[in-house]
């Protein structure tokens, strides 16, 4: 049974992005730190999301460097596409965090600004 390219890819990719999302939150759950075990949709976006974006960029890569049509071919490409599903979600969080960050920065710089017109004026 041969199984496509495009099929494998979004099997990985779902699976990487699905335990970067979960397992986090199931440890939580574990240690007690989450007094209401819902999952936050925000969350289920960002996965969403994160999963859309490097299934096109991992299948327009691999179909330029054309792995073989092989069993180890599968294999690697299922990897492939795994960690790069893990490693998406995480860089889409840490962008997000980068926003936040630089929000906080950009209104610390106002806040200075305002200190220093009104010491001047």
């Amino acid at each position: 049974m041969e199984v496509s390219l495009e099929v494998l890819v979004f099997m990985g990719v779902f699976l990487g992005v699905f335990t970067r999302a979960i397992l986090p939150w199931i440890r939580k759950i574990h240690q007690g730190k989450l007094e209401n075990p819902n999952f936050d949709k925000k969350y289920l976006y960002s996965a969403v999301a994160a999963a859309i974006w490097i299934t096109g960029l991992l299948i327009k890569i691999l179909y330029y460097f054309n792995p073989p049509n092989d069993e180890l071919g599968a294999i690697c490409v299922l990897l492939l596409s795994y960690f790069g599903g893990w490693y998406s979600l995480d860089f889409q969080n840490e962008l997000g965090k980068l926003k936040t960050l630089a929000k906080k920065v950009e209104e610390a710089i106002e806040e200075l600004r305002s200190e220093e017109a009104k010491e001047q004026g």
